[in-house]
């Protein structure tokens, strides 16, 4: 939620879901509603939100796959926010992709 409360008024950003979002859930608020709720706010939210169905344990290319496509759409930087190697795969983003990526640490502040 901390990237999210920096990202919700920029139309230019997109939100990427994984997955099935529960009912009440954050998650699907921001796809069937453009909406989330933090910290007794609400945040419209102003990125496109798309959802990705894919298993939560995705191997490496249909990862990758993934990311190739989403990449394709002028992206300026990717957030490697979950995974057992998400060092090495925003390495391979950069290297690969040519898009700048991170795998922050968990309260890494990014300013841009």
């Amino acid at each position: 939620m901390h990237y999210l409360s920096r990202l919700y008024k920029d139309p230019d950003s997109r939100i990427l879901l994984t997955g099935y979002q529960v009912e009440g859930t954050n998650g699907r608020l921001a796809l069937d509603h453009r909406f989330v709720e933090t910290r007794g706010d609400i945040l419209t939210l102003k990125p496109r939100v798309e959802q990705y169905d894919f298993s939560a344990h995705s191997g490496d290319s249909e990862l990758k796959k993934v990311v190739k496509d989403f990449c394709k759409k002028d992206t300026e930087r990717v957030f490697v926010m979950h995974g057992d190697k998400t060092e090495s795969f925003a390495q391979w983003i950069s290297e690969e992709i040519g898009v700048d990526a991170y795998a922050p640490a968990n309260g890494e502040l990014f300013t841009f």
